[in-house]
């Protein structure tokens, strides 16, 4: 079984990479997103987990990138050049 599973299993709800679980600060119970709606911030207790890999994963990400701006300015180029 996989962490994301055991997660869930244990009530946890995913969030992005992390997932949390909300606490009644008073009952210490857990609470689900109705009950944590009504109740006031100052109220409630976020329990969140980070997953965090211990190895490098072998895929690589990229969270910048300009060749789609450049894609699209050298098409203003030749729309522009075509007057």
């Amino acid at each position: 079984m996989c962490i994301t599973s055991q997660l869930l299993a244990l009530g946890y709800t995913p969030l992005n990479f992390r997932f949390y679980k909300v606490f009644d600060r008073e009952s210490k119970s857990v609470l689900d997103a109705k009950a944590a709606a009504r109740k006031q911030m100052y109220e409630l207790f976020y329990l969140y987990v980070d997953l965090v890999l211990d190895k490098g994963a072998k895929t690589k990400t990229v969270f910048f990138s300009d060749k789609p701006v450049d894609a699209f300015l050298s098409l203003l180029d030749l729309v522009h050049w075509r007057g």
